[in-house]
């Protein structure tokens, strides 16, 4: 017979896991029964299916043998995420079986008794939900705030599985898109991804970046996500929530970048007719010459105040 811990499932509530010693799952379709006066019967009206209803047991104590300490840690922050008087009521609950789903849980009860010592069990009652229009408004106002929480939570679910910085670098570098001196990554601090979302994001803000930068850079980060989803440990059952935490991060980076790069100046070439200097160049395009600096951040030109006929420079277009 196998033990009670070899029987426990691993579930998780808004990122904080814990185990599972009994599950009940319930259905069904809602239905309009119409009964008619002077008639016998009645009548059935389908009116769409009921939300799917999960029942948890969730056993918290010590004696329970898991990662983490369960009692009091795992319960505190549970209980501290079901009482929170400022959420918004939608939680994401990592299911055994469904895995990631939207819910809301409409009834709790945490149960101790004199016999079961230094724990007790919780029960959850999960109601899957589907966001309304509302909901997805409120959480997406701070678009670059969840890319930054996403971001966080992959490099807390890498560590978990036990890949520390410099297993990603070398990822990475595998991958074909390794670190560079200039990405602001501490490897000890394990906080890749955390850091490379912050530093895209926070140029975008700055408006540092151009139409081409933005994809350029988007492409990379994707990249980088993509190298670690193809780990082994990524695909291990047990650490499923961190691919799914990769391809959240990959949907939510793309959908702020999108955004930026509607409105980032465009960049285009420009065909240098005959010898001319930058600051002509610069007054040619823009009116002034005071812009010709930022002509030379984003060309290679030799001697800026000869630049040959036939030269092709990237330029920001205004036009």
């Amino acid at each position: 017979m196998p033990t009670f811990e070899e029987e426990l499932q691993e579930a998780a509530l808004d990122g904080i896991t814990f185990p599972v010693s009994s599950r009940r799952v319930a259905g069904g379709r809602a239905y309009g029964r119409h009964r008619y006066a002077y008639r016998d019967g009645q009548a059935g009206e389908n009116t769409g299916l009921e939300p799917v209803v999960i029942e948890i047991e969730a056993p918290i104590f010590n004696g329970v043998e898991w990662p983490t300490e369960l009692w009091p840690a795992t319960w505190d922050a549970l209980r501290l995420l079901l009482e929170d008087t400022e959420s918004s009521g939608h939680f994401e609950f990592d299911d055994p079986e469904f895995g990631p789903i939207q819910c809301i849980v409409p009834d709790w009860s945490w149960e101790t008794t004199a016999d079961e010592r230094d724990g007790g069990r919780l029960r959850l009652t999960i109601e899957r939900a589907e966001l309304d229009e509302g909901t997805l408004a409120m959480r997406d106002s701070d678009a670059q705030g969840t890319s930054a929480r996403l971001a966080t939570q992959l490099d807390s679910a890498l560590i978990d599985a036990g890949l520390d910085g410099d297993d990603i670098a070398t990822t990475l570098e595998a991958y074909g898109v390794p670190l560079a001196d200039t990405d602001p990554v501490d490897l000890s601090a394990g906080n890749v991804f955390a850091s490379l979302v912050t530093d895209f994001t926070g140029a975008l803000d700055e408006g540092a970046l151009m139409q081409d930068e933005v994809a350029a850079r988007l492409d990379e980060i994707r990249s980088r996500i993509d190298a670690v989803r193809s780990l082994p440990e990524t695909q291990s059952p047990r650490n499923w929530s961190l691919l799914y935490s990769a391809e959240r991060l990959i949907a939510s980076v793309t959908d702020v970048a999108e955004a930026a790069r509607r409105t980032a100046p465009p960049i285009g070439d420009y065909y240098v007719r005959d010898m001319m200097s930058i600051y002509e160049i610069s007054a040619e395009l823009y009116r002034t010459s005071l812009r010709a600096e930022e002509i030379l951040t984003r060309n290679v030109v030799p001697d800026p105040l000869f630049i040959p006929r036939g030269t092709v420079l990237r330029v920001v277009r205004e036009d």
